[in-house]
């Protein structure tokens, strides 16, 4: 190949590889650069997305755990003309506005740039001076973005349940058909993955089982006047949150702002309860009860309860935390406390939609999802099949975030290549992506969460480590001219 045309390699074909494609191709036209870019991916194009999140085949009850309105591509947002039912999408029409975007990029590429995709399993690369080896060939620029693991160690595809039937993982939805309508199903988690299980798989009855205890919050939005009458709260504590010095004033600034947003929604409660919610303290001892008075306060049919409006709060205000939090900020935050703050919202800022909340509760009541073991996840998983008598056990948990142990980041890491962040299982990684202590070697997305917060959204402003990468890149190649 001609020298003064730079050859990167991206790794994962998945939202994030699109992104990452788009962007460093919109650069090079931009600065006349010449890059021959190669995706890879273990599997087709068409089935590359997060274990089976977004492909052709993902069942069309499967939506969207975010508003249609985050899904937008360089083709253009995800539904333009407001023509699919509901707010949220089925993420079969995401993955095939993906599709269509990846399709569009190919046939708009800039002059003197080419994109090839190849069916390969990456499990390692290596780091030379000039650049990156892949499968032996020489690349000057790799940007891994592999999202979420397959397979990690933690899997109940690696546990000893005996001769139970086990399903793991849950994705993609085909691994279900293994469940009958006879099975009674164990079914570890009951957080977004469990609500797609009920919703899919035939068991007679399913019972959940957490170490909380409890469900996610479902979520809930203003609109109209109430909106208008919100947002110069949310932008004040937004402000707020990016110059604040520490833990418990995040926690001020954060119970202020949704002490506003539950008097402007009318709903039951003061301070004291909001900061109940901020830390985890505002647990009834019935998931169910609390699932209903959730689902019927975002439907309008009660007053908002405070934990609707701490999640508001923290969605709307979650890029500046991202901002302030990100690349060394949580340590003057809290460090782990910080960690543990955030789980606890995120229960409850980042729930289903009601729509997906009211299935479950039809279920409750139709007896086919049980409630008897759902806070007894610490417990072994063979006593509680045999106390329910458990056919089949459905693991509905997902890799955690961060390094994982076999995976091409995990092996890297194992190898000396990548170095973990402070006391996180994060993925080091500078404000560009690039991995600390290399110069050719990037990473973006759930790799690094830990050090950069947020990466399970398809919305493209949450973090800017991917248009960073893209400007180095495009910068380096632009100078072989």
């Amino acid at each position: 190949m001609d020298n003064s045309v730079m050859k990167v390699a991206i790794i994962g074909a998945g939202p994030r590889g699109l992104w990452a494609s788009e962007e460093l191709m919109e650069q090079a036209r931009e600065r006349g650069a010449a890059i021959d870019v190669t995706v890879f991916d273990a599997k087709p194009l068409e089935e590359s997305s997060a274990p089976g999140a977004f492909r052709d085949s993902v069942p069309e009850e499967f939506i969207l755990n975010a508003p249609k309105s985050i899904v937008e591509t360089k083709l253009g947002p995800l539904d333009p003309d407001d023509e699919l039912p509901g707010a949220f999408p089925s993420r079969k029409h995401v993955g095939e506005h993906l599709d269509k975007s990846w399709r569009a990029l190919e046939d708009n590429l800039p002059p003197r740039c080419s994109l090839t995709h190849r069916v390969e399993n990456i499990e390692t690369v290596e780091p030379t001076d000039s650049g990156v080896d892949v499968l032996g060939e020489h690349f000057d620029e790799v940007l891994m973005v592999t999202g979420h693991a397959h397979d990690w160690p933690g899997s109940l595809a690696h546990a000893d349940l005996g001769d139970l039937k086990v399903v793991a993982p849950a994705y993609p939805a085909s691994n279900l058909d293994a469940v009958s309508p006879d099975d009674v199903a164990l079914v570890r988690g009951a957080a977004l993955t469990f609500i797609d299980v009920v919703k899919y798989a035939d068991a007679k009855v399913f019972y959940p089982v957490t170490r909380s205890g409890r469900f996610m919050e479902v979520k809930a939005y203003f609109e109209g006047e109430a909106k208008e009458e919100a947002q110069p709260h949310i932008e004040d504590a937004s402000q707020k949150i990016l110059e604040c010095e520490g833990f418990d004033e995040l926690e001020d600034i954060l119970a202020d702002c949704a002490t506003e947003l539950l008097r402007i929604a009318g709903g039951d409660g003061g301070e004291d309860d909001i900061r109940n919610v901020l830390r985890g303290e505002d647990f009834t001892g019935d998931p169910v009860a609390e699932l209903r008075a959730s689902v019927a306060a975002a439907r309008g049919e009660r007053p908002w309860t405070p934990a609707l409006a701490v999640a508001l709060a923290f969605r709307d205000t979650y890029d500046a935390v991202i901002d302030r939090a990100s690349y060394g900020g949580r340590h003057t935050l809290g460090g782990k406390d910080f960690d543990a703050f955030v789980s606890t919202l995120e229960r409850v800022g980042f729930g289903p939609p009601v729509e997906s909340a009211q299935i479950m509760l039809e279920l409750i009541d139709e007896g086919r999802i049980r409630i008897e073991l759902v806070a007894r996840g610490e417990e072994d998983l063979r006593d509680l099949a045999e106390e329910v008598g458990a056919t089949v056990v459905i693991d509905a948990v997902q890799a955690p975030p961060g390094i994982v142990e076999g995976t091409l980041v995990g092996n890297l890491v194992e190898a000396g290549i990548g170095l973990r962040y402070a006391d996180t299982n994060a993925l080091h990684v500078k404000p560009d992506a690039t991995l600390v202590g290399q110069e050719h070697l990037a990473a973006a997305g759930r790799m690094n969460e830990g050090l950069v917060l947020g990466h399970d959204t398809l919305k493209r402003t949450k973090q800017h480590g991917i248009e960073r990468w893209a400007d180095r890149v495009s910068a380096a190649a632009s100078e072989r001219k």
